[in-house]
């Protein structure tokens, strides 16, 4: 390990937590804050059935995101660079939120605490596709910004020096 290196924590299972990853985590269960509070909004503003306390819907959400956390770090979603992440990545973030997402749904079951399994699933759903989304997003803005610097490197090749003699 180099001077410069970021410091590594051993995890079980050897999973290691970086502070890459703990952002990553971080930028992950801010989406699911947002997806499952926009969720919980929906499921209170429907006004069809009787509406849960606040409480309930706050340790259902937290039941929720810890499994598809731990999924996600068993499946080794944060072991790859968003930049050169593959299909065999991207599937294995999907099937990990489907795994979680289960487990959350059971686990909010045995608790009573579920704001309901059609809301869960549509809120793991939506997480999945909105992390998703900001993986392609940040791969779409790596390529393009490689471009760009090749393309200026390449102008720079093409370029001719002239000087204008006797004006």
């Amino acid at each position: 390990m180099q001077q410069n290196d970021p410091p590594r924590i051993r995890r079980p299972y050897g999973i290691r937590i970086t502070p890459r990853r703990l952002l990553l985590l971080a930028i992950d269960a801010g989406c699911f804050v947002l997806v499952w509070g926009v969720a919980i909004l929906l499921r209170l503003w429907s006004g069809s059935t009787p509406n849960p306390d606040l409480a309930h819907c706050l340790w259902s959400g937290l039941l929720c995101l810890g499994p598809i956390v731990l999924m996600r770090l068993l499946f080794r979603t944060y072991e790859n660079i968003w930049r050169y992440a593959n299909v065999r990545a991207y599937s294995c973030l999907v099937l990990a939120d489907l795994a979680g997402g289960l487990a959350g749904l059971l686990l909010a079951r045995a608790f009573r605490v579920s704001v309901g399994a059609w809301y869960t699933v549509a809120a793991v759903a939506t997480f999945c596709l909105l992390t998703l989304f900001i993986r392609f997003l940040y791969q779409l803005y790596m390529q393009s910004a490689r471009q760009h610097r090749l393309d200026a490197e390449n102008d720079e090749l093409h370029k001719i020096g002239v000087a204008i003699v006797g004006a």
